[in-house]
């Protein structure tokens, strides 16, 4: 009845960034929606992806995400990333646990490993109640488990390795029976879950279910937890179709092709390099 309304326009834009990997075709549906309202805090976050999908990641970085922390993930400046973060998360026992989700996954992605175990540590005592109020009550895509289980991994604190990567497997089949978790968040999941286990060969075919779909969101392909692949030939094969696949979504907006060199992905396992 109203084709033209935001919500809908929305939902036409999502879909087609995530899970059918046209954001070329998503962002002059955002931008309409932000000529009639700009503060719709929703299309700015899905236009701030879809140009970073595209590599345009100064664009992406420069939208006004508000307190959205995976934001600092696009800066090129990874210490003044860390201390805005920092900053914001001083006194985290009076912040909500869906902004700590978020916030510990920037310090996850910017490898700060002990940032993300303090932040949530107070709402992971109780695995049952931790593993219930994410299912139930969020539905942001990073979950605090899946955080948790990448930091210890990389801490070298394989008890509470297991004990985490239990539980977002255990998330993932609540919100999986529930309905919850479609295809997409789900092969995403796995895939990191798979290689923290160190199961490549499951953790390539998730992947290659997300890559072959059209261009992904580059942070799925940086994040830590992936790092066992790196060197493997399939995961640089997923990488170059990955870039293929952004330059032909570049091409329908007449932005010029990238080269391999400026995307985005770490170099070590170490430090999170960015070009």
């Amino acid at each position: 009845r109203e084709p033209d309304s935001a919500d809908v326009l929305l939902t036409k834009a999502t879909w087609l960034i995530n899970p059918a990997g046209r954001p070329a075709e998503a962002i002059p549906i955002l931008e309409e929606i932000l000529l009639a309202d700009p503060d719709h805090i929703w299309a700015r976050s899905w236009l701030t992806k879809a140009w970073y999908m595209l590599g345009e990641f100064d664009r992406a970085y420069r939208m006004p995400w508000g307190v959205y922390h995976w934001r600092y993930v696009l800066s090129p400046d990874r210490e003044e990333s860390l201390r805005q973060i920092q900053e914001s998360q001083s006194i985290h026992e009076d912040i909500d646990f869906g902004r700590r989700i978020v916030a510990s996954y920037a310090y996850v992605m910017l490898r700060d490993w002990q940032g993300a175990v303090d932040l949530l540590s107070a709402e992971s005592g109780d695995i049952e109640l931790f593993t219930r109020t994410y299912c139930e009550n969020f539905v942001l895509n990073e979950s605090p488990a899946l955080s948790l289980a990448t930091a210890y991994k990389a801490l070298g604190d394989l008890e509470n390795f297991e004990r985490f990567a239990n539980l977002e497997q255990k998330a993932v089949n609540i919100r999986t029976s529930h309905g919850r978790l479609h295809n997409y968040e789900y092969s995403r999941t796995m895939a990191r879950l798979f290689a923290l286990r160190g199961n490549s060969y499951e953790a390539l075919l998730e992947l290659e279910r997300l890559v072959k779909k059209g261009p992904i969101d580059p942070r799925m392909l940086i994040h830590p937890a992936l790092d066992s692949l790196r060197d493997d030939p399939r995961f640089l094969q997923l990488e170059q179709i990955q870039h293929d696949r952004v330059n032909g979504e570049r091409q329908k907006l007449d932005l010029p092709p990238l080269e391999p060199d400026n995307l985005l992905y770490p170099e070590t396992t170490e430090n999170l390099v960015y070009r």
